[in-house]
């Protein structure tokens, strides 16, 4: 039975993204501060030097907040980010684990940039591509801490800084000087960030313990991240790919080289399908996975119109791709499949009806009950 404080901060945690409603809860009563301050300040997002001087004179007047921001988003321009990241590396912030760059910073802005980034508390950090990755990989060179979570966007900084085409060379990280990371989630992989990015004399980060690896991009450019796969593959149990492919799902399939030789430790492969017409490149694909021993999951994510729409099947169109990717799936050994299929369309929720039918189009699999399908908005 629920007691009235785990109401509040429920009601509280749903009202999370309305600063209004949260504002109104804080003075509610002592109880429904915590949970009201928790949403309030522990996500800051610093835009300009009058925000950063509106920041600093807010720690001023609360310094209790300080411990409740767990998360900074920065997006400086170059004209004043020497003045603001210097401000915030001489600020101590006891529980920031998430940091997100949007912008690349001046000259004289890097070095305390760097300085930011090599705070030891930081699990979590998302930054935009550079045109050469080797600018990106300088962010990072005076961090030593492992990372849980590096994520590159798709996005680029925009153009590179003047600053950038008047230096003679790339910079290279400190000898030795490599940090280990956990999860990296890379969108829209370059040719040369795929190959950079495993190299020690251009790369800081070491990949050799990854545990994780999500690619979002269309896969007919995956080829770079399917050669290099072997130089990271030994630690890595899972791997999850989104994007369309392009091109005969076996060579693709071969071109990634997944199974025991290159990931032998791999335990969960996810794999997202974003129309019905990829359904019939997924037999194929799955054909080349050579699982072993450590394969035990696979999952699909599907767009709602791979599902059918009601509990009758004899008008869903692809219940005979469902079933060759049943027969691909039982072909893995006691690999147990996950579908969880998206309920948003176009921004807007759809009907759950039907989506548990999907049982009925993977027959094998649901009889040796090594199925589960979920609905996710």
């Amino acid at each position: 039975m629920m007691h009235v404080q785990e109401l509040v901060d429920l009601t509280i945690d749903f009202l999370h993204d309305s600063l209004d409603d949260l504002r109104r809860c804080s003075l509610i009563s002592r109880s429904w501060l915590p949970a009201s301050q928790y949403h309030l300040f522990s996500n800051f997002a610093l835009q300009s030097e009058l925000e950063f001087h509106r920041f600093v004179a807010m720690l001023e007047e609360l310094p209790h907040v300080l411990v409740l921001i767990t998360h900074l988003a920065l997006a400086i321009p170059r004209t004043t980010d020497e003045l603001v990241y210097g401000g915030l590396v001489n600020i101590h912030f006891p529980n920031l684990r998430q940091l997100t760059i949007y912008t690349f910073p001046s000259e004289g802005g890097l070095p305390l940039l760097q300085r930011l980034v090599s705070i030891p508390s930081i699990t979590h950090i998302w930054a935009l591509q550079t045109r050469d990755p080797r600018w990106l990989f300088s962010i990072f060179y005076l961090r030593t801490a492992n990372l849980r979570t590096l994520a590159i966007s798709s996005r680029y900084f925009g153009p590179d800084p003047s600053w950038l085409s008047s230096q003679q060379e790339f910079p290279h990280p400190p000898p030795g000087e490599h940090f280990q990371i956990d999860c990296l989630c890379i969108s829209s992989a370059t040719k040369d960030l795929a190959d950079l990015i495993h190299n020690p004399s251009t790369s800081p980060f070491d990949l050799t313990v990854l545990k994780r690896l999500v690619l979002w991009e269309e896969f007919t450019r995956t080829r770079p991240f399917g050669d290099n796969l072997q130089k990271i593959g030994s630690s890595l149990l899972e791997l999850e790919l989104n994007g369309p492919i392009a091109g005969r799902p076996d060579s693709f399939g071969r071109a990634l080289k997944i199974g025991p030789e290159t990931l032998p430790r791999l335990f969960h492969f996810t794999f997202h399908i974003l129309s019905p017409s990829a359904l019939a490149a997924v037999p194929g694909f799955l054909s080349t996975i050579s699982s072993g021993d450590a394969l035990q999951h696979v999952t699909l994510v599907l767009s709602r119109d791979c599902a059918p729409s009601s509990t009758d099947l004899s008008h869903f169109v692809h219940v005979q791709s469902w079933n060759t990717i049943d027969h691909a799936v039982q072909e893995l050994g006691s690999v147990f499949l996950t579908l969880r299929v998206s309920l948003m369309a176009c921004g807007a929720l759809e009907s759950q009806v039907g989506v548990d039918s999907l049982r009925g189009c993977l027959p094998r699999l649901a009889t040796t009950r090594r199925l589960r399908v979920i609905a996710i908005s």
